[in-house]
């Protein structure tokens, strides 16, 4: 995860990092995830696209490697939905939509 080259800032042991995301065939750039230190995850803030992501069939989302360039990871979404009713809290701002970027 220490090898993204996309634009990025940090505010503390956070890193946001700017990426690509294609939601249902619709692009998204530049969405905001963040990267807490030490952590192998990056998830999307809040609000954000948080609301696409779950009514989603199909996510892509594009990373650049250091020295390997851009690469695409697809997740199949679907049934993502009721699973997070089934598991999480109803309320939809304590969701959180964690991607293993390894």
């Amino acid at each position: 995860m220490n090898n993204l080259v996309n634009d990025d800032r940090y505010s503390g042991d956070t890193r946001y990092i700017d990426i690509n995301v294609k939601v249902d065939g619709v692009i998204h750039r530049n969405v905001s995830v963040k990267k807490d230190f030490l952590s192998d995850y990056i998830s999307f803030d809040k609000g954000q696209t948080e609301r696409r992501l779950l009514n989603a069939k199909e996510v892509i989302i594009q990373l650049n490697h250091y020295n390997q360039g851009l690469r695409t990871y697809s997740f199949n979404m679907e049934g993502l939905e009721p699973l997070l009713i089934n598991q999480c809290s109803k309320n939809h701002s304590d969701w959180h939509i964690y991607i293993n970027s390894q």
